[in-house]
């Protein structure tokens, strides 16, 4: 049985074909590429490169840092003009996620004057943020996280899950 010189020909031209789309790579990055999911350094490694990739990294973005150390400055500078030292301090205390009592001993004083110091920053600093408008909720949470990171820094080298959820949780409240 022969086969028709048409059938022979689309056979030639599928061949062609083939080999030209084998050779012109089209899909190389896909079939040389490396899984997202694949272990970084050892196959009982549970790292991936997804992992790295998906990291919340504050310094990931240089412009978001620089802004970050903008706004911490300038926050900083507004907290020291509007609060007497006095109450710096008592709030620094606080944001260090110390107790009332904690605070007290070290200003030499009692429970009740840190607490009335501490009401008096907030409302003043409130009352700076609501009235001026040069800076927003957002910039002095920010300001917060970082004047905490700072001060349990100095105090305790390394901050574990839970106490950076205690900071969280903390600032919350000092904020609201």
């Amino acid at each position: 049985m022969t086969v028709p010189v048409f059938a022979q020909r689309c056979v030639r031209c599928q061949f062609i074909t083939a080999i030209k789309a084998v050779q012109r790579l089209k899909h190389q990055p896909l079939n040389t590429a490396l899984s997202l999911e694949r272990p970084m350094a050892s196959e009982e490694d549970t790292y991936t490169m997804m992992d790295i990739l998906t990291a919340d990294e504050p310094d990931a973005d240089p412009a978001e840092d620089l802004i970050r150390q903008e706004d911490y400055a300038y926050c900083h500078e507004i907290v020291q003009q509007e609060l007497s030292p006095f109450d710096f301090r008592v709030f620094m205390g606080y944001v260090c996620g110390k107790s009332y009592q904690q605070i007290a001993e070290e200003i030499n004083g009692n429970v009740k004057s840190a607490d009335n110091a501490l009401q008096r920053s907030k409302r003043k600093l409130r009352r700076h943020i609501m009235s001026k408008q040069d800076m927003s909720v957002g910039m002095f949470r920010n300001y917060l996280i970082i004047q905490q990171l700072i001060l349990r820094e100095k105090e305790e080298p390394k901050i574990d899950q839970e106490g950076w959820q205690d900071m969280v949780d903390l600032l919350r409240e000092s904020i609201a």
